[in-house]
């Protein structure tokens, strides 16, 4: 014999109790809820532990019979059991007890509804956000993003400026060391000289102005010099991506 999961088996366990096998009128509804063919569709979508098409099935026999408290109990158990869908839960388990208030096992239907509540709360903030609070997270995350890109673009101009420097001619300043080695009397140790701009120096980033065409955006403009958005946000403090504005003129750092 087949184990059903220890949920499952509570919950076959419950619904015997709860709609009971006696010939009451109420065992006549249940008996007739059951023979439903979306009903029985329902149970056997959920023993294939299809529980999206649970639900689907469950619900069709809703809508032929709003009052088929079988249903609203499979579906409550489904939403709380398997899909995680609390508020949907607590209806469907309000609809069985509205239908069958003097279940068995009413109690326990109730005990469910109290833990679904628990489960909607744990994502209530503790305490509401103002639209003045709302305002400065906005402001904040909105302003964290333009660090975050300006420090992308002096990375970038960092590493440029280093592989520039790198790239100069250093044949003066090494002569020279070799003309005071030899002119000092006593040994020296050689050394390595870096090589610096000379002083009151600066280097110099090619920076070019684009005027913003109809129909383009700040992706377009990056990809037409080849250079992520970013940086061009960067170079442009206060520029927002998505109001680019025609006739606008935009600061294009160097690729």
């Amino acid at each position: 014999m087949t184990c059903l999961p220890a949920v499952r088996c509570f919950s076959v366990l419950l619904f015997f109790c709860i709609f009971g096998t006696d010939c009451t009128p109420v065992g006549n509804r249940k008996l007739d809820e059951e023979k439903d063919p979306d009903f029985l569709a329902g149970k056997a979508r959920l023993n294939r532990l299809d529980y999206s098409g649970a639900v689907e099935a469950f619900e069709k026999a809703l809508e032929r019979n709003p009052r088929s408290a079988s249903a609203h109990f499979e579906l409550g158990l489904v939403c709380y059991q398997y899909v995680n869908e609390y508020a949907d839960a607590i209806h469907h388990f309000r609809k069985f007890l509205e239908l069958r208030p003097n279940a068995p096992h009413a109690e326990n239907v109730s005990q469910f509804i109290n833990v679904c509540k628990q489960e909607l709360a744990k994502g209530v903030p503790l305490a509401p956000i103002t639209r003045k609070m709302q305002q400065d997270l906005e402001t904040l995350a909105s302003e964290n993003l333009r660090l975050k890109q300006q420090i992308e673009f002096l990375s970038q101009s960092l590493l440029e400026a280093t592989n520039r420097l790198r790239s100069f001619p250093s044949a003066g300043l090494i002569s020279s060391n070799r003309t005071q080695a030899g002119a000092s009397a006593a040994p020296s140790v050689a050394r390595s000289v870096t090589p610096l701009p000379a002083p009151g120096s600066s280097t110099k980033f090619l920076v070019r102005r684009h005027v913003v065409k109809p129909r383009e955006t700040l992706t377009s403009i990056a990809r037409q010099y080849r250079i992520s958005p970013s940086r061009i946000l960067a170079a442009n403090p206060g520029l927002n991506p998505n109001r680019v504005r025609i006739g606008q003129t935009l600061n294009i750092p160097s690729s």
